[in-house]
């Protein structure tokens, strides 16, 4: 077995849910959480703050901050992988600091815009973006495997320098 397929882990997708409505819910997260499952999840900001939510909320919702789901994590997955899916841009230093404080290792950040994918290293962001299918020899990440389309980018807390995601 490679080095790669042995770190290899299950990822809910917005927590384990079992109704749409709990999606990116602490129910859900918790629930993956207690049966040792990583968590994809949707960061974007709201009125100023950091919150959890695909779309952006509607006027009367209240999504849960983005420290609530860090809480829940702190005392439950702490360890497990998180992938998270950055839904508007300039969110980098925030980002970064809110993964300091929780001292999270095993994470990284995706599906930012390409100018704002560039700045997730450089403010020290674990994060992943799409390869192209030939890359360039002076491409400072590395490439993913032959079939899978993702790159990751080396920054403080990424639990391996290269990985790969379908």
């Amino acid at each position: 077995m490679s080095h790669t397929a042995s770190k290899m882990g299950i990822l809910s997708h917005r927590g384990l849910w079992r109704a749409p409505e709990e999606k990116n819910t602490t129910a859900a997260f918790l629930r993956s959480f207690e049966l040792g499952f990583g968590t994809e999840t949707d960061i974007r900001d709201c009125d100023g703050k950091l919150v959890i939510s695909h779309d952006p909320p509607e006027a009367r919702a209240e999504p849960l901050p983005l420290h609530v789901f860090l809480d829940l994590y702190d005392r439950h997955g702490n360890g497990l992988p998180l992938a998270l899916n950055i839904k508007a841009d300039g969110l980098q230093s925030r980002v970064c600091d809110h993964i300091t404080a929780y001292g999270i290792r095993n994470y990284f950040c995706f599906d930012m815009s390409v100018p704002d994918t560039r700045g997730y290293p450089r403010a020290g962001v674990s994060s992943a973006s799409r390869a192209r299918a030939n890359t360039s020899p002076t491409r400072r990440s590395t490439p993913a495997p032959p079939g899978c389309g993702w790159t990751r980018s080396s920054a403080i807390g990424s639990a391996s320098a290269t990985s790969s995601a379908t």
